[in-house]
């Protein structure tokens, strides 16, 4: 039987014993497709004493379903932080898209000066990709 990703098929099974066989099972449907693959990594477009602004990539190839979502994590600005999730984007608006975060926005949590780490997870309708490469940013000003 040839299976292509990316299409939903109908099926129905029944079982067989010494008795002879069951009736038919109800219709299910199952989306032949699997989670993305992993975006790249997010890239730096420019970093200053008070703002730094991402790149979130795409993912290259989908798992066959359509990306709905790109979530981008930070750490807590050291090794032995656990990560955050700093924000949700809809694919749709990704192509790529930056992201401004700022020192003095509470919601980032950021300090000028600390290094941080960031990574990227890409979302269809069967779940999360793997991680993107993790990267290491510092809000900080050219010397």
């Amino acid at each position: 039987m040839n299976i292509t990703t990316g299409l939903i098929y109908r099926v129905r099974y029944r079982a067989a014993n010494v008795n002879g066989w069951s009736g038919w099972s109800p219709v299910g449907f199952i989306l032949t497709a699997t989670v993305p693959d992993a975006p790249s990594a997010p890239t730096l477009v420019s970093a200053t004493g008070s703002t730094l602004t991402l790149r979130i990539n795409p993912s290259v190839i989908n798992g066959g379903s359509i990306i709905r979502r790109y979530k981008l994590f930070k750490d807590g600005g050291s090794l032995s932080s656990a990560y955050t999730l700093l924000a949700m984007f809809d694919a749709d608006k990704i192509a790529p898209a930056t992201y401004t975060l700022t020192v003095s926005d509470p919601t980032f949590g950021i300090v000028s000066g600390d290094r941080y780490r960031f990574f990227t997870v890409a979302t269809n309708d069967i779940g999360d990709s793997e991680a993107s490469e993790e990267v290491y940013f510092t809000v900080s000003s050219i010397p």
